[in-house]
């Protein structure tokens, strides 16, 4: 049995701002497929929700975490990537109706937290971030980025009968289109409104001084 979990919900932001989006991949094997699992990131992938083409130049400067090897973008804005490894998660299912508060010492090292799954049952998975920069063009409206993932075991990579799983995960974020531009007063402005000031202010501590000495008289 297959499956992909994804997070993220919710996100938004300015165009021209970065905008970092979390996805929480997880997969469990056949039981008599008792090995590892591969889980290449293809591809990543903006749409519209309106079907209205996206610019390249919209989104740029990709970058994921964990850090994969072999990083590279592709003039169309695809991300290619390389592989990282998770184990077989059907032997660290854990029963409970709360989330466990450690990880299993077995797969510390693939997985970073849990998710709910099938009721009480609670499955680790690989915690991914992607962030990007928007360009102050990018028009507002509702996006979703698609991550390309392929689930492949290991039993399969070495030749013998296998599972692999394809399917493409995404989770939405929107843009609330460009800030307004910030008002800036020019300098001469701003220098006469001080040297006004610093006069008034004078003139005011000069008369409680004067008033201060002809009380005392």
């Amino acid at each position: 049995m297959g499956g992909l979990v994804a997070g993220g919900a919710g996100v938004f932001a300015h165009s021209g701002e970065n905008l970092t989006l979390e996805f929480y991949v997880s997969v469990s094997s056949p039981e008599q497929d008792n090995a590892w699992v591969r889980i290449p990131m293809e591809s990543i992938e903006i749409v519209r929700e309106d079907n209205m083409p996206v610019e390249p130049v919209w989104f740029e400067n990709f970058r994921v975490d964990p850090p994969l090897e072999n990083f590279v973008v592709s003039p169309y804005g695809d991300v290619v990537t390389a592989n990282f490894f998770m184990p077989n998660l059907e032997n660290f299912r854990i029963r409970s109706p709360v989330p466990p508060e450690n990880i299993p010492e077995e797969i510390e090292n693939y997985a970073d937290c849990y998710i709910a799954s099938w009721g009480d049952s609670w499955i680790p998975a690989r915690r991914i971030r992607v962030s990007f920069d928007t360009s102050p063009s990018a028009p507002r409206g509702e996006y979703k980025l698609y991550l390309s993932v392929i689930f492949t075991s290991a039993l399969a990579q070495e030749g013998m009968v296998g599972a692999q799983y394809v399917g493409r995960i995404h989770t939405p974020f929107r843009l609330w289109g460009p800030l307004p531009p910030r008002r800036e007063f020019p300098t001469p402005i701003l220098l006469t409104a001080a040297l006004v000031g610093a006069v008034v202010g004078g003139f005011a501590v000069g008369r409680l001084v004067i008033g201060k000495r002809k009380i005392r008289i």
